[in-house]
């Protein structure tokens, strides 16, 4: 299963992910998952959620966060039932982690490919949807979907995560290129002084 190149999946958060997958598989319940993921991500970006993955926070404090978390977004049973299992083993840790490649997973499984894009300044459509179709041309996926993120130090240009590949595309990383390149030749060209 694909792994998201931003973001480093453990093996236990993948192997979490995995068994949440084919759970959700076998009741038809993938989809319905899939969005509860992606709103439970978004609010452990939130700060007041983020202390759920804290380990300063305390466990009966952790476990307090999660049920008021359960209590409010409601989730499907098998999404309560790993956060009740990662609270009772210590690993809510690993919450990130288990559902973005959780997220991953769904989506490669309906052939669609996940992809971070991240630019120097906002791409224009035609900029998008020229990205996106390379990438749906050199993966064979059924689609792509694309989330941008600014990052000013690329200087121009983009970089691109996918599939734990990386296009970059980037002045900053054409730079670093020509600086390795530099250093290579120069250090091939040099004598030894004794």
């Amino acid at each position: 299963m694909p792994k998201t190149a931003h973001m480093h999946i453990s093996p236990a958060a993948h192997r979490y992910a995995t068994a949440l997958f084919l759970a959700a598989e076998d009741v038809k319940a993938t989809q319905l998952l899939e969005n509860q993921a992606h709103t439970l991500l978004a609010a452990l970006k939130d700060s007041a959620l983020e202390a759920v993955t804290s380990p300063t926070l305390g466990r009966t404090q952790r476990i307090k966060l999660v049920q008021m978390v359960v209590k409010t977004l409601k989730p499907h049973a098998l999404l309560e039932g790993t956060l009740g299992l990662l609270t009772q083993k210590g690993r809510l840790n690993l919450l990130p982690e288990i559902l973005t490649d959780f997220t991953a997973q769904t989506a490669a499984g309906a052939g669609i490919v996940p992809v971070e894009v991240e630019t120097a300044t906002p791409l224009t459509e035609s900029q998008v949807l020229q990205i996106k179709m390379q990438i749906k041309a050199a993966t064979s996926a059924r689609d792509v979907t694309l989330t941008q993120t600014l990052r000013p130090r690329l200087i121009g240009g983009f970089r691109a995560f996918y599939q734990g590949k990386v296009w970059d595309a980037s002045v900053s990383g054409g730079l670093e290129a020509l600086k390795q390149r530099l250093r290579s030749t120069l250090s091939a060209h040099q004598k030894p002084m004794f």
